[in-house]
């Protein structure tokens, strides 16, 4: 334990089990990896993992407190119906969700599982190892499918389905599952 911190060291990268200013946690890992004699190549690995992890955790808590502020100060419908607003809070989940893709893929590989040839295949890759409940997995897949829309412009964005998102603040699961994978065994 580093000041306050419970770590799991796997064969293939350390997960932080009790998160605790995630975005700090770069010099208690160091200390951490030195005091329990890890060879400074397999220290740098370890701590370049959780680093890039605490940094997409960040981008994601960051966004998600954004579009909070945003919804709290203008509301639903003004957010909405402002064009810089509604460019402002989309490209922001958009954000976030990617830092989500990346963390997932990053798992991925640091658990040494399947590499996804798509996007969609992280979430479904991490439920079926049980990284992720099948419950979020399957609220990740539709996060993926809204972030398409948005990156590829496949249809206008269905404001009816960004009022839900926003009104209900359904993008607070982006955080969640974040946080989800920082605290997995």
């Amino acid at each position: 334990m580093t000041q306050g911190v419970p770590v799991y060291v796997g064969d293939r990268g350390v997960f932080i089990r009790e998160v605790v200013r995630a975005v700090s946690l770069y010099g208690d890992y160091q200390v951490f990896l030195q005091a329990n004699g890890f060879n400074g190549l397999i220290r740098r690995r370890l701590v370049s993992c959780v680093g890039r992890l605490s940094d997409l955790l960040a981008i994601i808590k960051r966004n998600v407190d954004e579009v909070d502020a945003l919804v709290s100060r203008y509301g639903v419908n003004e957010l909405i119906n402002d064009y810089v607003l509604l460019n402002a809070t989309l490209h922001m989940l958009q954000v976030a969700i990617q830092a989500l893709i990346d963390m997932g893929s990053h798992i991925m590989v640091e658990k040494g599982l399947k590499a996804p040839s798509t996007y969609s295949e992280v979430p479904i890759y991490l439920g079926q190892v049980s990284i992720i409940s099948d419950d979020d997995s399957r609220v990740f897949r539709r996060m993926i499918g809204f972030s398409n829309v948005l990156v590829h412009n496949y249809s206008q964005v269905s404001i009816d389905v960004l009022r839900e998102i926003l009104a209900k603040a359904l993008y607070r699961d982006l955080l969640r599952i974040a946080l989800s994978y920082m605290i997995m065994p």
